[in-house]
């Protein structure tokens, strides 16, 4: 068989802003202990990188080891298993591009693998046990990567026995990143984690001074402390997110005699009593939600809708505050995990009244009802309720054991009952600090003025809607669960969610030159309570494009608060430019060559040559 090794890219690590913060132990300030330092013993002591098991090539050279298998990396023609070679499958472009913070690229949807990668596996006596094949997820966050990997399919060899094999739906991940310690200086960790369908969790991080189960404490040696990290190990990505552990502080005395699940839901503009129904087998349940992608131990997210097709769905049963029944709904529903949370968003896509009620007695559809149980955390507070209705502004509840508070939501997710929004507002703080540069252009054929036009490293862009006017097109959520984190638009095998041109220029004001109109895919993010709107470009959408951005390259705005946004440029060649906005103007430019939308993911970005973690 070939050999086959692609290049890794590699990190520059004083040019990476923010890698020392964003470590595991981030998990540490939200509820889970620290304790004086006790003589922990290692978990299993961290050896010299042993020389992996032979598989389809003679070196094995991207093999590595959990556990009691190696996982050696091939590709086939047409995945057909025939003429196999050693190495990775190419991932495909960032599903969610969100520069310089944020990108994620594969994923599991329902079964189908976003991003497949097939494995030989061998057994710790060095024999091949088979083959796998998995659906894999990389994010990468701060320029650290995750890569996760679901086991989708099991193939013992001849005469074998598939439980000598990993089962299917077992999921991996590993997590490489980078931090600062005493004595250890600037290093590297990973942190490895297994789930298995039969509910068995195991979690090491590999520091360089040994190996650690998070089920233990792990030794902070600057500080003399330990970090207790167990309570992260509650949640099994392998198995379906659940759904109802969003609602359960909100059942009341009289919902159990309406159905096991059922929960009332009080805040401004909402007074019903929910209960759940599957199907008329199964009533007064949820449906499975199977996770999407995921960075175990912290975050897993499941529910989609692409381009208005909802791959989870619920139904409710509607009860007034009398108790009765007058109707029923179906929402498209979205779960999220984060940190011990469970957050569930319901999106009301149809309602059907009883007899004798209409539906001004249901919630409208368009209702983005979304819950976090923050319970977990220890603090005051129980639930989050973001609320926004086809009608009303967005609003977030905080519940407590003393009672209720609303504010104005972050951000508003419902645009005409759609469940959309509009990325002008991200964009808005730039197009206000260029805008006496940019207001001048010369509109395009027809067009308005530019009340939307910004510019990036001397490209101005000029945003045309679907019906040929000035502005942007809505976009339609993709996933995510309100306000902790929703993603609108994206891509998915090639295929973008929410198309949109632009018109681009050389230079600024009125002396700029258009060049013609590109075609773009954009992404929204809005990551508590932050905003991020990324457009790719994917072509041109006009007869004649000069001087036009490379197809793939990644244009990025980032708000920060404060009227400060990072305003960031990625392209297929590598090149990276990054920029702080203020009212001032430009004010820092960053280098970050390892944060590049534009070039493809890889494993091998993630796994270290030799990488062994036994998993006890």
């Amino acid at each position: 068989m070939s050999k086959h090794r692609a290049t890794r890219r590699n990190p520059q690590f004083g040019d990476v802003a923010g890698l020392a913060g964003a470590t595991l132990a981030t998990a540490a300030g939200i509820g889970i202990g620290v304790t004086q330092i006790d003589g922990s013993a290692l978990a299993h002591p961290v050896t010299a990188f042993v020389h992996l098991l032979s598989g389809p090539s003679d070196t094995g050279a991207d093999a590595f080891t959990l556990g009691p298998y190696t996982f050696d990396p091939y590709t086939s023609p047409l995945g057909l298993g025939l003429l196999p070679s050693e190495g990775w499958t190419t991932f495909p472009a960032p599903v969610f591009p969100g520069p310089p913070v944020f990108n994620i690229s594969g994923g599991n949807l329902d079964g189908l693998a976003l991003a497949s990668q097939d494995f030989e596996v061998f057994n710790s006596g060095g024999q091949e046990v088979g083959t796998i094949g998995t659906a894999g997820t990389i994010l990468q966050v701060l320029g650290m990567d995750s890569y996760e990997l679901t086991v989708t399919s099991s193939t013992p060899v001849l005469l074998g026995s598939a439980a000598n094999l990993p089962a299917v739906g077992t999921v991996y991940d590993i997590f490489n990143g980078y931090s600062a310690g005493i004595p250890e200086g600037f290093f590297q960790f990973q942190n490895v984690y297994e789930g298995t369908p039969g509910g068995t969790v195991s979690d090491y991080v590999v520091l360089p001074s040994g190996q650690y189960s998070l089920a233990n404490d792990i030794p902070v040696p600057q500080d003399f402390a330990t970090l207790n990290l167990s309570g992260l190990l509650t949640q099994n990505f392998a198995q379906d997110l659940q759904p109802g552990d969003a609602f359960s502080n909100l059942a009341t005395a009289a919902d159990s005699s309406i159905g096991p699940d059922a929960f009332t839901i009080n805040v401004p503009g909402f007074d019903y009593t929910l209960d759940p129904v599957s199907t008329l087998l199964a009533p007064d349940t949820y449906n499975a939600v199977t996770p999407l992608a995921g960075f175990p131990p912290l975050f897993a997210a499941g529910g989609a809708d692409f381009v208005g097709i909802s791959v989870d769905t619920q139904g409710f049963n509607v009860y007034d505050t009398g108790g009765t029944e007058v109707g029923s709904v179906n929402a498209d529903e979205f779960v999220v995990n984060f940190l011990g949370l469970t957050s569930t968003e319901e999106v009301v896509a149809s309602a059907l009244p009883q007899l004798g009620f209409t539906s001004a007695d249901l919630p409208a559809v368009g209702t983005v009802l979304s819950v976090t149980n923050v319970a977990p955390w220890g603090t005051p507070a129980k639930d989050e309720i973001y609320l926004a209705t086809p009608t009303t502004s967005a609003t977030d509840t905080t519940v407590t054991s003393l009672g209720n508070s609303t504010t104005a939501a972050p951000f508003n997710l419902d645009a005409a009952g759609n469940a959309e929004i509009n990325p002008a507002s991200i964009f808005a703080n730039l197009v206000a600090e260029q805008a006496s540069q940019d207001a001048s252009i010369p509109p395009p054929l027809l067009g308005a003025p530019a009340t939307d036009a910004f510019t990036i490293n001397g490209i101005t862009f000029y945003p045309e809607t679907s019906l040929l006017s000035e502005g942007y097109n809505n976009m339609a959520q993709t996933l995510g669960a309100a306000p902790l984190i929703a993603a609108f638009g994206g891509s998915a095998e090639g295929i973008s969610l929410a198309p949109q041109d632009f018109f681009y220029y050389s230079g600024t004001g009125a002396s700029a030159h258009e060049e013609g109109e590109l075609a773009t895919s954009m992404t929204a993010l809005n990551i508590l309570s932050f905003s991020n709107a990324s457009f790719t470009v994917t072509g041109c959408a006009s007869l004649i494009c000069t001087d036009a951005p490379a197809n793939g390259t990644v244009f990025d705005v980032f708000n920060l608060g404060g009227g400060i946004e990072n305003v960031y440029e990625g392209t297929p060649d590598g090149t990276v430019t990054d920029t702080l906005w203020t009212a001032f103007g430009p004010l820092v430019n960053f280098i970050i060559p390892s944060l590049d939308a534009a070039v493809p993911l890889s494993p091998l970005d993630v796994i270290p040559p030799g990488f062994d973690v036994p998993l006890l």
